[in-house]
């Protein structure tokens, strides 16, 4: 595998890959904040875990030369990671917001949508 030979593609790959590292950072404040970790904390946690995995992804997509079907399978799954990512960061707000009720019947509806 080769770096990509543009600028603004290896800027976007660092920016990327800073953000996975601080989003997993994140998750690992979270759970060393509590002993037994609480639903609030679960909740809240796997939108951060999914962004860090789709950056991830992103530091490889914009980092490296790959074959076009490669990139294609990696832009797709970004975007399902964003897509989840978003969903449950509506269900936290939800719970946050509206308390665990509201959270628990607006999961199955954000996550398919």
């Amino acid at each position: 595998m080769q770096l990509t030979a543009s600028p603004t593609e290896r800027t976007t790959a660092a920016t990327d890959m800073l953000l996975s590292l601080t989003a997993a950072a994140g998750v690992v404040y979270l759970y060393g904040s509590q002993a037994v970790p609480s639903v609030r904390l679960q909740l809240w946690s796997w939108p951060l875990g999914l962004i860090a995995a789709a950056a991830a992804l992103g530091a490889l997509y914009h980092g490296l030369i790959l074959p076009a079907q490669v990139r294609r399978r990696l832009w797709q799954a970004l975007t399902l990671l964003l897509a989840f990512a978003l969903a449950l960061f509506g269900v936290g707000i939800a719970y946050d917001l509206f308390g665990p009720e509201a959270a628990r019947r607006g999961v199955i509806p954000a996550l398919a949508a």
